[in-house]
């Protein structure tokens, strides 16, 4: 059977989501402050302004529940993929970031 065939819209799965933020932040304690880094994640629909959420890495749990939330609301989920730095308010800018593990391109 083919991807969407089913007539049926994909539902977030929690678990899966957890497990990929996890694979995100596995790596933080590396540079010995993760106890004060924080995930970003930005719910993003198109005509509104994006919902902005901060994370410790101790809440993935917490920031799956709510991915998936606002996902069934019909927004889009986008991490920051790398830390930022303690106490960033608003949306990250590259100067928020802790440290890079992870470098994606965005060519749409």
């Amino acid at each position: 059977m083919e991807v969407g065939t089913t007539g049926q819209s994909p539902s977030p799965q929690e678990g899966a989501i957890a497990a990929s933020l996890d694979a995100l932040t596995r790596r933080w304690h590396e540079i010995g402050a993760d106890q004060w880094l924080s995930l970003e994640i930005r719910m993003i629909a198109p005509g509104s302004s994006p919902i902005v959420l901060k994370y410790r890495p101790d809440t993935i749990n917490d920031a799956a529940a709510d991915i998936a939330h606002w996902n069934a609301k019909g927004r889009n989920a986008y991490a920051c993929v790398n830390p930022l730095k303690e106490n960033v308010g608003g949306a990250a800018t590259d100067a928020d970031i802790a440290a890079a593990f992870y470098v994606f391109a965005d060519c749409d």
